[in-house]
């Protein structure tokens, strides 16, 4: 999912850039343009610190947006910003009936195992089986609370017409988000950073 975000990120900045509305100098993110040989470096470094600004109230849900941070190039030293704070953004609660500790079936991405039962205590580990078991069960409200984190999907997600009115949502109090990427080990380490280049390698 970086790889992802920063490939939107850089994508979304040579839009901007293309389209007349982030003009830069020579360097970043576009080099050798003559019609913008006169744009100040410093007006070029405030229109990304704005686009940066404006891509995490767009996109709220990724925090700091790391990738579009280091996409705009605002950790060098001729256009240096301190990264924003990585403050998880909480939705609205979901209503919950009252006996929502005992209808639900609970799913832990980080701790929860397919062989539980899927209650709070002990908790399921794949969205697919919580799915399945929330609406085999006899209750007249089935749903699927995920506690705080990623969910990975290793598969698409399959929901039937025997999912109707499936209630998925977070923990109260926690946040949760369901994926379909993988989670990667990666390990970033300096690849040319000469000449005012900032290429880095996994």
């Amino acid at each position: 999912r970086f790889e992802q975000h920063r490939a939107m990120a850089k994508f979304l900045a040579a839009t901007l850039a293309l389209c007349g509305s982030l003009p830069v100098e020579g360097k970043w993110p576009l080099r050798g343009r003559k019609e913008l040989a006169d744009v100040p470096a410093s007006f070029d470094c405030e229109m990304r610190k704005l686009a940066y600004a404006y891509g995490r109230k767009l996109l709220p849900r990724l925090g700091a947006f790391e990738s579009l941070y280091y996409a705009l190039d605002l950790n060098s030293d001729s256009c240096h910003q301190e990264q924003a704070k990585d403050e998880p953004v909480h939705q609205p609660a979901t209503a919950l009936p009252h006996n929502w500790r005992s209808a639900a079936v609970f799913v832990d991405g980080a701790k929860g195992d397919d062989s539980n039962v899927g209650s709070e205590s002990q908790p399921l580990r794949s969205l697919q089986v919580a799915c399945d078991r929330a609406v085999s069960s006899a209750g007249s409200t089935p749903m699927v609370l995920l506690r705080g984190g990623t969910h990975f999907l290793t598969e698409s997600l399959r929901l039937g017409p025997q999912h109707s009115k499936l209630l998925i949502t977070s923990y109260p109090k926690e946040n949760a988000e369901v994926s379909g990427g993988q989670k990667l080990q990666v390990t970033w380490k300096p690849y040319n950073l000469t000449g005012g280049a900032n290429i880095w390698v996994s």
